[in-house]
């Protein structure tokens, strides 16, 4: 059901096209382990503030796109163990970024999600601490990413339910704020020729991470 949903919906957010190839890539271990060490250094380049979802996802997708691996940025419902952790908050697919959204992002890869804010939200202090106790009995402390396919997500509790996929658009509009972040955080200067601030163009290559 939810293969056939991410079909469909990347269809509607990009193309037929883009729809056909993500039935037909299915991750190598290769691609498996960029994914995976992609996850560490975005979580080394951005602090470990909780409630990032749609900022570390989109960044995921942006190493993985520039490593010519087929990735999405899906935002929509999260149930753990059966209990909603996050609702589908459509207001994500009009504005770049939303204060207190409450809703989830993640990225997909065929019939893999990779998992990369979850295990920040849960340990942070502003989280509920019965978000927390959840997450830290199932998988443990000091978690950082997990990259398994739909049907392991569930074999872990994790149900991921898409409501839409964000456009090139969308997602270079997030990656204008993570570049600003990186900027100030590891005092880089932007380059007016390649930032995205100046000139977001989707696809951008030129990645100062």
């Amino acid at each position: 059901m939810s293969f056939n949903k991410y079909h469909q919906l990347i269809e509607s957010s990009y193309s037929k096209d883009h729809a056909m190839k993500f039935m037909d890539n299915i991750l190598n271990n290769e691609q498996a382990d960029i994914i995976q060490q992609s996850c560490k250094d975005i979580q080394k380049m951005l602090p470990p503030q909780p409630f990032a979802c749609a900022l570390l996802s989109a960044t995921l997708v942006e190493f993985c796109r520039i490593k010519g691996i087929h990735a999405y940025l899906v935002a929509g419902t999260l149930h753990f163990n059966g209990k909603l952790l996050f609702n589908y908050d459509p207001i994500i697919e009009t504005d770049n970024m939303v204060d207190n959204w409450n809703g989830h992002c993640w990225v997909i890869f065929n019939n893999t999600i990779a998992e990369i804010s979850l295990f920040r939200t849960a340990y942070s202090d502003q989280s509920p601490v019965w978000l927390g106790e959840m997450i830290t009995d199932t998988f443990g402390s000091n978690r950082g990413a997990l990259l398994e396919s739909m049907n392991e997500m569930e074999q872990f509790g994790l149900l991921y339910t898409p409501q839409y996929v964000f456009s090139d658009q969308h997602i270079s509009g997030l990656l204008n704020t993570v570049e600003m972040m990186v900027s100030k955080i590891h005092n880089i200067p932007l380059d007016p020729t390649t930032s995205r601030v100046a000139s977001p163009i989707p696809g951008f290559p030129y990645a100062i991470f």
